[in-house]
Formats: C-alpha cells, structure tokens, sequence
C-alpha cells in the first residue's frame, strides 16, 4: 500500500504526508511537473483504474478538472466509451472506509511512525 492507504486516524498519517511532500519536492528538483507527465493517454488510464474499481463521482470531477487544467480534451463521454471495455475487478466504491483500515500496512520505504520502530 502506499501513502494514500494510511487512514485518517494512524498516528502514521502525519509521516505519511510529510512523505509525500518530500517526493514532491523531489520531482520539481528533477523538473519533473504535471504538464510533463499528465497526457490523455495518463488520464484514460485512470479512467479505467477508476471504473475496474466500481468508479466514483469524485473521480469524475476531478479527472475532468485535471484534464481541463492540462488543456486536454476530456468529457463525459470519454468516462462512457472507457468505462464499457473495463471489467470492475473490485467493487470499492461504497465499502471502502469499512474496510481501509484493515488492509492498511505500513511500509517502511513509504512512511515510518514510532509503532514501526
């Protein structure tokens, strides 16, 4: 699991985005920014993350927001047209914050607390 898996209330969660803050940090002093690395191609494969875990709204708004800030042509029949080849592999969508916790591991090449000392 990654950075995204640790749940709101892990003592890891602050760790956890101090992490993500120092990739980032890494990715601007290699000149690696979102215009070099989001695509249309980057989006629907998204897309379809998105739909073979049972979709999402949110998902939606944002992937349009992101392509729109990228000056990438995207629409709602683009989430129809993916949508329909992609099997749902794992219906996550309405379960999630059930079952998160549970599945939540840290890893020490992601994030580190004091419980994984």
């Amino acid at each position: 699991m990654g950075l995204s898996s640790v749940p709101a209330t892990n003592a890891a969660k602050g760790s956890s985005g101090e992490r993500a803050g120092e990739m980032v940090m890494d990715l601007l002093r290699r000149n690696i920014t979102p215009s070099k690395i989001i695509t249309k191609s980057s989006i629907e494969n998204a897309i379809a993350g998105v739909a073979a875990t049972g979709g999402s709204t949110n998902s939606v708004l944002h992937l349009l927001a992101i392509a729109n800030e990228a000056n990438i042509p995207l629409s709602i029949d683009d989430f129809d047209r993916i949508s329909s080849r992609v099997p749902i592999l794992a219906d996550l969508k309405t379960r999630w914050a059930l079952w998160s916790p549970l599945i939540f591991m840290p890893r020490r090449d992601c994030i580190s607390s004091p419980a994984d000392a």
